[in-house]
């Protein structure tokens, strides 16, 4: 993706008319898609100076913080994000991932849960409004429907209800079918769940979607070995 130039261009939008809050949060987007966190956090910063009762700068600030392990003042900056957004599921998925990474596992349930009730129930409602309004974006209803099924699957993963993760992988994957990453997640569930061979083959896939794929490359050996030792196990018992 060109980055750079698209940088360039959302420099000199923002000169042009300095007061066109989407075309700060727009470079802000830019900017953290090339790791650029301070920059776009600043990016992010004035676009809430210009439109102080739009939660979406302070989300999407909380989102750098989160990325830079700053849980506190992401938290903080969620914390008031919502209280101008109630019931938005993106807040609540990302106040989610922030307790998940605390390892407050059954915390981080209710918070996914509640996000995806709130995406059935409304279709994401503070989102299609922006599309009914015609206000410019550069983030999809689509692409958060993902991250939050995605990483309410990991937290099911986690408390180990493997059933229910792989549900919410499966409609994860509805959303970007070719993702590696849920590949990899819906892989090492059954690699968990001692589904060896669903595993191996889930494995492969995450694999052939991104050949550098590390983890899943050292976890498919993995698999294969415990398939074995699985296997030689129960052989073991039936000989006795």
């Amino acid at each position: 993706k060109k980055y750079e130039l698209a940088q360039k261009f959302l420099v000199k939008s923002t000169k042009l008319n300095k007061r066109l809050v989407y075309s700060w949060i727009t470079l802000g987007h830019c900017l953290s898609a090339q790791e650029e966190t301070e920059h776009a956090i600043s990016s992010y910063r004035t676009a809430m100076r210009l439109a102080p009762g739009d939660y979406k700068p302070l989300f999407f600030m909380a989102r750098e913080m989160v990325r830079s392990s700053n849980f506190t003042l992401a938290m903080h900056l969620l914390v008031t994000s919502s209280q101008k957004s109630p019931n938005n599921a993106l807040i609540l998925n990302e106040i989610g991932v922030i307790v998940l990474k605390l390892d407050r596992i059954q915390e981080a349930i209710s918070y996914f849960e509640s996000a995806c009730n709130i995406i059935t129930s409304t279709a994401n409602e503070s989102l299609n409004n922006q599309q009914s309004n015609n206000k410019p974006t550069n983030y999809s209803t689509k692409s958060f429907t993902f991250e939050i099924y995605n990483n309410y699957g990991v937290a099911l993963r986690k408390d180990g209800n493997y059933d229910k993760a792989l549900q919410c992988f499966d409609i994860a994957l509805s959303y970007h079918p070719n993702d590696a990453d849920v590949h990899g997640n819906i892989a090492f569930t059954y690699h968990l769940a001692r589904r060896f061979d669903e595993a191996i083959a889930s494995y492969h896939n995450a694999i052939a979607l991104k050949p550098q794929f590390t983890f899943a490359i050292e976890m498919l050996q993995k698999a294969m070995n415990d398939r074995y030792l699985f296997q030689d196990s129960i052989n073991n018992y039936n000989d006795e």
